[in-house]
């Protein structure tokens, strides 16, 4: 099941407001946060006074989470951090280089693997592999040419296994 967090925002600061089922809404008026049910009926609402900031302008969706990782700590809503998917061991180039393009990052591994000193079978590994191996001593080098932490380099893999 999931479950959306809605924010309320404010000049001086966010606060979690509600906790909504993922099939409701909320809006926010005078009167204060309504939250609307999928059938259009509104079904809890909280009142302006809890919130008195004349600034209150909107209601926004923090995240969808699954409601597992929701829990109130000293009266305070918490969301944990999303497990780490695992690192895949192989991904294809094209899903790297799109990997690389959204962060940033396929110019500098372009122009790494351009330099004189680069050795010539990593040209030939990233223009003809049909894989691209986590382990691979030239996914080590060029990731440390261009300044990634093995972390860095293991969330590209993990983009990369993920999609465009």
């Amino acid at each position: 099941m999931s479950t959306t967090v809605a924010l309320i925002v404010s000049a001086s600061r966010p606060d979690v407001l509600a906790v909504l089922a993922a099939d409701e809404t909320a809006t926010i008026d005078e009167h204060g946060v309504t939250q609307w049910g999928p059938d259009g009926a509104p079904r809890r609402i909280t009142p302006r006074t809890v919130y008195p900031d004349p600034e209150l302008v909107e209601v926004t969706v923090a995240e969808v989470v699954p409601a597992d990782r929701l829990s109130w700590v000293d009266g305070a809503l918490v969301i944990a951090a999303s497990p780490k998917l695992p690192v895949p061991d192989r991904v294809s180039p094209l899903a790297a280089r799109l990997a690389l393009r959204r962060a940033g990052l396929l110019g500098a591994v372009e122009a790494a693997l351009a330099q004189p000193t680069t050795p010539e079978e990593y040209r030939i590994a990233w223009e003809y592999a049909t894989e691209l191996h986590r382990t691979d001593a030239m996914v080590h080098a060029v990731g440390t040419l261009i300044g990634l932490s093995e972390e860095a380099v293991d969330d590209l893999f993990r983009a990369a296994a993920s999609g465009p």
